[in-house]
């Protein structure tokens, strides 16, 4: 994972301080991180290790939003006309400005603070609306010049279109166990590996739609 800065304490706990003028640089090296991530993901596909190519999708789509949460801190900071960025614990529902009940159903406990820069979910959350606006652009030009008769069977097909790209769900807390980890069931007294049933067309949509996010995002 990338890794560009350094460590203070605020009050006693740890925490990030970024000078200001080192965060596009950060961003960046994020965004490059999950473009690799994405190609060795294509690479691991095509020798058909699903599992691990998903993996590489999850660490794809963290570190875009570690990207999208650092720019989002350096706009803060500069409007404030602070000079670093401080990437310190938080509430989930400071972070995101979201209920407590659309967050738990994310799967955070709320009221709990998190390292957002660290937490798996919360990176997975930051790049959510950006990932929302590349599978709706992927979608359009999965149907652009194709004949509809109304605007029933257009919503229709979009609706079908949609479930089907969200059929593997990124923001499953145990997608990394599922795809990367080998650990031991000690109530069934047996070492396990999690498998999930997927197909190239699945991955290959994936990560044709982190692409396209990353893509949108630079621009």
């Amino acid at each position: 994972m990338t890794r560009l800065f350094w460590c203070v304490y605020l009050n006693g706990k740890k925490a990030l301080l970024i000078p200001l003028n080192k965060i596009a640089k950060g961003v960046d090296l994020c965004l490059e991180n999950a473009s690799q991530f994405c190609s060795d993901a294509k690479v691991l596909m095509e020798k058909t290790s699903y599992d691990h190519a998903l993996g590489f999708c999850i660490f794809a789509i963290e570190e875009f939003g570690k990207a999208i949460l650092l720019k989002s801190k350096a706009l803060y900071a500069q409007k404030d006309s602070k000079v670093n960025v401080v990437l310190d614990k938080e509430k989930p529902e400071n972070l995101f400005h979201s209920t407590t009940e659309y967050l738990k159903a994310k799967g955070f406990r709320c009221g709990k603070e998190v390292y957002p820069f660290y937490d798996h979910l919360s990176k997975l959350l930051m790049a959510s609306n950006m990932m929302y606006m590349a599978i709706d652009t992927n979608i359009g030009k999965s149907i652009r010049g194709k004949k509809f008769y109304n605007v029933d069977e257009i919503n229709k097909t979009f609706k079908t279109l949609w479930e089907k790209a969200y059929e593997l769900d990124f923001y499953k807390t145990d997608l990394r166990e599922l795809t990367l980890n080998v650990d031991y069931d000690q109530k069934q007294g047996m070492w396990k590996k999690g498998r999930l049933e997927l197909t190239e067309e699945q991955l290959r949509q994936l990560i044709t739609d982190i692409e396209t996010a990353i893509e949108i995002y630079r621009k």
